[in-house]
């Protein structure tokens, strides 16, 4: 499973001639078989972050993937997954054909995509929805499919842009035991972008906290406790329900 090295990372958006930077002179490491959570305010660059691992548009300094530059790479030489706040599922697709669609694009057999579409809904707790639309479940349900989609693939490196923020507590709790579930089992490297704080320290291995587009923090749980920094300090002061 990867571990990815980020040296110097800049990158400004260009909008109606004018620039704006986004993220400047980042380096950091996430940990290859652990989930790495990004935290830091709206702005502070952690969708921008997320984008610049997926090699989505152009940026300064260099981003390594086991010590290869992800820039030389094809992306299905990366097998990695990318899951967003939005379901982005096949609206007149059933909930099966949401799950087979990576791999029929990989071109795997019938046998096997049927073999590993029912054992994602059954891990999911989805066999039920298989022949309903999206428009048929649940928010819940419908968060449960966009995981399971990326999921299918059996990623070596998953990103997750606040995925969860849309569910509520008890919702989120059981996302949040699914993903840590399958993260052991598979031992797969997960970068998981949130806002929400204790949602954080329970799932989190390792802490990255940005702060307008530059580091602030970066390190396990117990360092985390101990930092100085002010923006650390205001997220761990936050208030929000119990995970």
């Amino acid at each position: 499973m990867p571990e990815i090295e980020i040296s110097h990372l800049g990158v400004t958006y260009l909008h109606r001639k004018k620039e704006t930077t986004a993220i400047r002179d980042l380096s950091l490491r996430i940990p290859n078989e652990k989930i790495s959570v990004v935290l830091g305010a709206s702005g502070s660059g952690k969708t921008t972050l997320l984008m610049a691992i997926l090699n989505r548009f152009a940026f300064d300094g260099e981003i390594r993937s086991d010590g290869v530059d992800i820039e030389t790479m094809e992306l299905g030489q990366r097998n990695l997954a990318y899951v967003s706040q939005t379901f982005d599922l096949y609206p007149h697709f059933t909930i099966y054909d949401n799950l087979a669609f990576p791999l029929k694009t990989i071109g795997a057999s019938h046998e096997e995509i049927d073999e590993r579409v029912l054992e994602m809904a059954d891990f999911l707790g989805l066999r039920v929805c298989l022949s309903r639309k999206p428009k048929d479940l649940s928010v819940g349900q419908q968060q449960r499919v966009s995981l399971g989609r990326a999921l299918i693939k059996r990623p070596s490196l998953l990103l997750l842009d606040e995925p969860f923020s849309n569910l509520d507590v008890a919702f989120r709790q059981k996302m949040l035991h699914l993903l840590r579930d399958y993260q052991i089992s598979s031992q797969i490297t997960i970068v998981y972008v949130t806002h929400q704080i204790k949602d954080a320290l329970w799932v989190g291995d390792h802490f990255i906290v940005l702060e307008q587009g530059t580091l602030a923090f970066e390190g396990d749980k117990n360092a985390l406790f101990a930092s100085p920094n002010r923006s650390v300090r205001s997220l761990l002061e936050a208030e929000e329900e119990p995970i």
